[in-house]
């Protein structure tokens, strides 16, 4: 899907974990172990809202000064790199 590409190239959605998961060293939350972007769309097939599904992006975009948490800056990057394409994205179509 062009969502992927639109800005930064991004080969899978990336499951961000929230901290509580991190810190398990699971990247998943229950019961969820694929993570999926979802949108509702409007009449004429343009995105309305965007759903993030088993994946914590909001985890990622909070967390992503918080030194005291070295190994998740990985997930802030991606998660970050993702909302962008998402907002070039629904803001071009």
């Amino acid at each position: 899907h062009p969502i992927f590409s639109c800005f930064y190239k991004i080969d899978s959605y990336p499951q961000i974990p929230g901290l509580g998961a991190f810190f398990s060293g699971r990247t998943w939350e229950k019961g969820g172990f694929v993570p999926r972007l979802r949108a509702v769309l409007d009449d004429e097939g343009r995105p309305m809202v965007l759903i993030n599904w088993n994946t914590d992006m909001g985890d990622g975009w909070e967390w992503s000064n918080a030194e005291e948490y070295p190994g998740y800056i990985k997930y802030t990057g991606q998660s970050y790199r993702m909302m962008i394409n998402e907002i070039i994205y629904v803001l071009t179509h």
